[in-house]
């Protein structure tokens, strides 16, 4: 199979991705608010009914009793040993605030002028439907492209308030993969690499303040201490 009848084939169900996303959006599963539990809950379940219809194997990790629930889904492709390639993303959305003050509903997942819409449209249902809806494309088709090695899709269900739940997994070597694709946005067509994590620093340096208005035409020159010289525009 080209990749020319794979974009066929992609295109010719879009409208499938389309609804997909959309019934992510539609399931408020704000992080924090006082619902974000059952709403977590309600979004891995949508997930495994999806992919367990297309062949996956699911399987549903959680770090104590009542801690959120990660969805892990494993595809057996065709079988053959090879490399495992992870698909990531999250559930959760930061909270829409005041809905008053939006042109639409933030959880209609509503098309409009052929964009999707709605709150994590973007960071991330839209890319968390698409790792999934291409997970399940690649599955139906493994003996047709010759695919080796796995596939595992993973659900985490807390990003926006720096969950560890997928971390913890990795640590208890739950999950393990060669290479990972995460659906956060980025400028189109340009995959970033990924980091390790984050590191945050503070720094001291000595010294007496300095203060320099470079960019006076721009605003307000800030204030300068009294006793020390103006910068020079």
């Amino acid at each position: 199979m080209s990749t020319r009848i794979i974009r066929q084939l992609i295109r010719s169900r879009q409208q499938e991705l389309v609804e997909l996303a959309a019934s992510f959006i539609r399931i408020p599963s704000e992080n924090p608010s006082p619902e974000f539990k059952k709403r977590s809950a309600e979004m891995g379940r949508h997930i495994s009914r999806y992919l367990a219809a297309k062949g996956f194997l699911i399987t549903e990790h959680r770090r104590s009793e009542n801690a959120l629930v990660t969805v892990v889904c494993d595809a057996p492709l065709t079988r053959v040993p090879g490399p495992r390639l992870l698909f990531c993303g999250h559930t959760d959305v930061v909270p829409a605030g005041d809905c008053s003050h939006w042109t639409f509903d933030p959880f209609s997942g509503e098309v409009r002028a052929g964009m999707l819409l709605g709150r994590g449209a973007s960071d991330m249902k839209g890319g968390l439907a698409s790792l999934i809806f291409v997970a399940g494309l690649l599955q139906e088709f493994a003996p047709t492209l010759n695919l080796k090695g796995s596939l595992g899709v993973i659900a985490s269900p807390d990003e926006e308030t720096g969950g560890i739940e997928v971390a913890s997994l990795l640590d208890q070597g739950l999950i393990k993969g060669d290479a990972c694709l995460i659906g956060e946005p980025t400028d189109r067509y340009h995959p970033n690499a990924g980091e390790k994590g984050k590191a945050l620093m503070q720094l001291i340096i000595p010294g007496v303040r300095q203060i320099m208005a470079a960019y006076n035409r721009f605003m307000e020159s800030p204030p300068y201490e009294e006793g020390q010289p103006r910068s020079k525009h």
